[in-house]
């Protein structure tokens, strides 16, 4: 088993997430999120990163592998809300 470059904690949810999260996207903020986004943001504490990031890596949502390239979103995962998520990058 992997160790995972970088954790996160979802603490919080913004009460418009669940509509972007049906178009299959979702703005993760530390929690020191601006106010006047908050309520567009799923709320995070984070660990600290323990690699360098680098392009073509996957990010781990729960079991499910997500993807993105180029600048394309990462929606080949479904999203629920199903609230905490334990990401892993």
């Amino acid at each position: 088993m992997s160790v995972p470059l970088y954790s996160l904690r979802i603490t919080a949810v913004g009460e418009y997430v669940e509509y972007s999260l049906r178009e299959l996207r979702l703005i993760l903020f530390s929690d020191a999120v601006p106010d006047d986004i908050a309520s567009y943001c799923a709320v995070h504490q984070a660990s600290e990163l323990t690699a360098e990031l680098s392009p073509g890596q996957q990010m781990k949502l729960n079991d499910k592998k997500l993807s993105g390239d180029r600048g394309r979103p990462c929606g080949n995962g479904k999203f629920t809300t199903a609230w905490p998520y334990h990401a892993k990058f």
